[in-house]
């Protein structure tokens, strides 16, 4: 992914496994770059969220989610998070967080995702996508994204997956990814590109940071 790549995109889902309750150190890296759009303002106002995985129930899930957000409260990002009224949420046994959807990969990551994980990324999905779509439209962004049904919004037309649909997947884990992207091609955003950024060499598994960049 490349500065411009942010600048231009109109959303953003980061993506990252665990380091010991952290993001990834490719992501901070690239995050850390970024100083150049913080100080002209280049994602204010975007919407973002976050997602990861993690090989054990309990290694640093929500704190992780919480890392990278922390950057993108800096570039004054709108973060768009899980509410409670998401069914999955209080039913889940394996992964999923009101501060973005997450993954119990098991030890040998080979565990699927489960039904749950896979509602949340959906929702996830489309909530950045409706309010991507709310803040291109210029409708007030103070209530028109928490209350949309009050400011008579149109209806959005879903979109269908296409051959021009630039998509790949890989991240944290590919299924999330997929899930997520898929929403927001649905609620009638596409998904420009994803770019995934390669862990270092002393990784024990194939798990990359990803950043999911979303295009009216």
């Amino acid at each position: 992914a490349s500065l411009d790549d942010l600048e231009n995109c109109s959303g953003l889902i980061l993506g990252s496994p665990t380091r010991f309750g952290n993001m990834a150190a490719p992501l901070k890296y690239f995050l850390d770059s970024t100083s150049s759009l913080w100080l002209n303002g280049a994602l204010a106002g975007k919407p973002a969220a976050v997602f990861t995985s993690t090989s054990s129930l309990h290694g640093g899930q929500e704190t992780t989610l919480l890392s990278m957000m922390l950057p993108l409260l800096h570039h004054g990002a709108v973060l768009v998070g899980l509410p409670f009224s998401e069914p999955d949420l209080t039913t889940t046994t394996t992964g999923g967080t009101p501060y973005g959807p997450s993954h119990y990969a098991g030890s040998d990551s080979k565990q699927p995702i489960s039904e749950a994980e896979k509602n949340l990324c959906k929702a996830l999905g489309r909530r950045v996508a409706n309010i991507g779509l709310l803040v291109l439209s210029k409708k007030y962004f103070s209530g028109a994204a928490i209350f949309p049904k009050r400011v008579g919004l149109p209806k959005i037309r879903p979109l269908q997956f296409s051959k021009s649909s630039r998509l790949a997947y890989g991240g944290p884990d590919s299924g999330m990814l997929a899930q997520l992207a898929s929403q927001v091609v649905e609620t009638g955003g596409t998904v420009r590109m994803h770019a995934s950024i390669p862990s270092t060499s002393f990784t024990p598994r194939p798990m990359n940071s990803a950043i999911l960049l979303v295009a009216p």
